[in-house]
């Protein structure tokens, strides 16, 4: 490259992320003698990925009874939370799975009517933010003589790939009757457990690594209300061949799980 005025200059792109190293060696014409600069470092990093956000549930809701609003990023980020409002206002932050790409946020609407979602991706490492298009819930009043429920997700097991995992549901009163949907992310685990005594359950063996929120969707039969688990957030791993690793059981509980998502 020619020198003109004391400056040469290159423009270059790079198709691979990579470290190169550079320097620039001046060859001398009449009366100049030749020199080499010094080494410069310059690191090429792979772009973001753009990604897209969509407030997937829940399609109706009744005022009062907990309900979880769940949306998705795509492609799956490594890293993350999504910010959920509702009618404009901040209702609260869960993180994204890094095994299905779903965040999950329990909510209980206070009025009827037609609720506006929207989800907003932070963004994270690699990952470009993104904010999803408003998303309606049919939230109505609630059917008189209906009894107020409570349900409870407990999970034991390893938390490993292609072990099974026990899913237990617990619903308050324990005389209460219906049906349970458990549910990994957006995704139903089965088909609907009858509660029996207060308890449904279930096992589940995962396929790939990452953090799922597992939930129990209780739909009582009549005369009591509906009501949903918090997420349970599993982190799973793959099975060592050591027999130690990520996901064992510690004391009873799953050290692979970790703490609800946020609010």
């Amino acid at each position: 490259v020619a020198v003109v005025d004391g400056t040469a200059s290159l423009t270059r792109s790079y198709d691979a992320s990579g470290t190169h190293i550079f320097t620039a060696v001046f060859t001398g014409e009449a009366g100049y003698g030749d020199s080499v600069s010094t080494a410069t470092q310059l690191d090429v990093s792979d772009p973001d990925w753009g990604t897209t956000t969509t407030v997937v549930e829940p399609l109706t809701a009744v005022v009062g009874e907990p309900t979880n609003l769940s949306a998705t990023v795509s492609p799956i980020p490594s890293s993350g939370t999504v910010t959920f409002k509702v009618d404009g206002t901040e209702v609260g932050t869960a993180p994204v799975g890094t095994g299905d790409g779903v965040a999950i946020l329990p909510h209980t609407f206070a009025s009827a009517g037609a609720a506006a979602v929207v989800a907003e991706f932070s963004g994270g490492t690699g990952f470009v933010g993104s904010t999803s298009t408003s998303f309606t819930v049919n939230v109505t009043d609630p059917e008189p003589a209906r009894a107020d429920t409570t349900t409870i997700l407990t999970v034991s097991g390893a938390a490993q790939v292609g072990k099974a995992l026990q899913l237990k549901a617990t619903v308050a009163p324990g005389t209460s009757n219906g049906m349970i949907q458990f549910k990994s992310g957006t995704t139903p685990i089965g088909a609907p457990v009858a509660v029996v005594n207060g308890v449904a359950t279930l096992t589940h063996t995962f396929d790939d690594e990452g953090t799922f929120g597992l939930t129990a969707n209780f739909v009582g039969d009549a005369g009591w209300k509906n009501s949903v688990s918090g997420p349970t957030v599993v982190q799973v791993g793959t099975a060592p061949t050591d027999g130690g690793g990520t996901g064992s059981l510690d004391t009873g509980s799953l050290s692979g799980l970790i703490p609800l998502f946020g609010s």
